[in-house]
């Protein structure tokens, strides 16, 4: 019974490289990549510091981020407003 639920699943396994055109050493490459950005890896990680860093500079672009898109989304609206009045 064991047996052929290996056999199915390597079956299947093999159906789905072929599917997605992947080798096995890819898959092999894509899942260790997948496992690093899932289940990240404490010795992996950047210096406090860095990280600490990294934060304040992804806060003020987050800021200005949503400056811009404001921006643009006010002049678009001035642009939707300027052109119904000209009858377009």
């Amino acid at each position: 019974m064991a047996d052929r639920a290996f056999d199915l699943a390597w079956t299947h396994n093999q159906v789905t490289l072929r599917h997605l055109n992947a080798t096995e050493a890819e898959a092999q490459l894509y899942g260790r990549l997948a496992g690093a950005l899932i289940y990240a890896d404490p010795a992996r990680r950047a210096n406090p510091a860095v990280l600490h860093n990294n934060r304040r500079a992804k806060a003020a672009f987050g800021v200005m981020a949503f400056r811009a898109t404001r921006r643009s989304s006010c002049s678009a609206s001035a642009t939707r407003k300027r052109s119904r009045s000209f009858g377009r």
